[in-house]
């Protein structure tokens, strides 16, 4: 999530969507969900399930196609996290 954003559309009070729109979602380790440190404390616990991320992108509005964003998200994993 882009913490800028977020609190931007929070003081708008705006609603899911138009979030969206706005751009609070972005690609993995751009924003300021901490994956490495979530990843620790995963790891800690000898976590050996599944976990989903996603990112919401209205592609009307987005900056980047989604599958880019997606890609972007992916190499991130792979790249800094190493899954």
């Amino acid at each position: 999530m882009d913490a800028e954003r977020l609190e931007e559309v929070k003081q708008k009070e705006l609603g899911f969507l138009d979030g969206v729109r706005a751009g609070v979602f972005c690609e993995l380790g751009r924003g300021c969900v901490r994956f490495p440190d979530l990843l620790a404390e995963l790891e800690k616990i000898d976590y050996d399930g599944w976990a989903v991320v996603e990112q919401d992108v209205d592609p009307e509005s987005s900056e980047q196609p989604p599958v880019e964003c997606a890609r972007a998200s992916r190499r991130y994993l792979r790249e800094k996290l190493g899954i």
